[in-house]
Parts: C-alpha cells; sequence; structure tokens
C-alpha cells in the first residue's frame, strides 16, 4: 500500500474507531488504530496472495457465525450480473 493509500485507510480506520468499532488489519504492518494485527510479510507484488487466506476464512467463520449459508449470500442477483 502507497503512503497517500496508508493516510486514507489510517483517516477512514480513526473515523471506524471513533465511532466505536475495532479495527483488524491484515499486512505487512498495521495501522496506528489497529485492535490487533496480523503480520504477513511483504513480497512485492504478489503480496496480496498470502493476504487473501486469512481475510477468506474470518469471513467464512463470521458468516457461520451468524448462521449465513457463505455459500448462497442473499441479494448476490443484485451485485453480479453474469456474463
Amino acid at each position: 500500500m502507497g503512503s497517500e493509500d496508508m493516510v486514507s485507510a489510517e483517516a477512514s480506520a480513526s473515523e471506524l474507531v471513533s465511532r466505536g468499532a475495532q479495527i483488524y488489519t491484515v499486512g505487512s504492518k498495521p495501522l496506528r488504530v489497529s485492535s490487533e494485527h496480523l503480520r504477513v510479510g511483504d513480497t512485492g507484488f504478489a503480496t496480496p496472495i498470502p493476504q487473501m487466506l486469512p481475510m477468506q476464512i474470518l469471513a467464512y467463520e463470521i458468516a457461520r457465525m451468524k448462521n449465513l449459508d457463505p455459500d448462497h449470500p442473499r441479494n448476490l442477483a443484485k451485485a453480479v450480473t453474469v456474463l
């Protein structure tokens, strides 16, 4: 993430924290307002690839905790167009 992107992410995260949110980050370095951080090394252009797995697992576990079926999300047709 470039320095401009980090500044933008930090500002957005700070706004969420001010509203009571906890911030969980995944990457090579945490935001200053991160509640928890999972460090994934910087591998250059391929950096997003190892970051995807923990985020997919997190999304899956949140869906299961909310008793949602992650394989059949509601309103998917409204967000996705099949070409």
